[in-house]
């Protein structure tokens, strides 16, 4: 039989996380996808914001939207300074450097790559083939 109270208390495995900030910074995450699928999903997606017309739960839900990017970058900023106890100021840099590094990195490389289908924007190098070599 296995003990219930150990199970309801289980934390991460490294002592240093917190799990409010993890936490937080998931319901950040979700609120900002839902929103942007919003845009994508609804062919005539329009800005509440400007809109008289919207109903004002679409104009309160993009509210809220607005806020979640500061904070995001609020957050990873509060993550970083708790790091200052654990490590020296050259490690962090070297850390939090090589970090932004594999953001800019997997940006150009991966994301600009699926939106655009073309490496770097460069329209010569396409996934696909252009629409006269197709056939119909």
């Amino acid at each position: 039989m296995t003990n219930v109270t150990s199970t309801a208390t289980a934390t991460d495995q490294r002592g240093y996380r917190l799990t409010s900030i993890d936490m937080l910074r998931g319901l950040v995450l979700v609120i900002m996808v839902l929103d942007h699928a919003r845009s994508f999903v609804i062919m005539n997606a329009h800005n509440p914001m400007t809109d008289p017309n919207a109903p004002i739960s679409l104009c309160l839900t993009r509210l809220i939207t607005h806020i979640c990017a500061p904070v995001f970058i609020f957050l990873a900023g509060t993550s970083a300074g708790l790091m200052t106890p654990r490590k020296s100021p050259a490690v962090l840099g070297g850390f939090l450097f090589k970090r932004g590094l594999w953001l800019i990195v997997a940006e150009v490389m991966i994301v600009s790559t699926f939106w655009n289908f073309s490496f770097f924007h460069f329209p010569s190098i396409r996934l696909k083939p252009p629409a006269s070599s197709r056939s119909a």
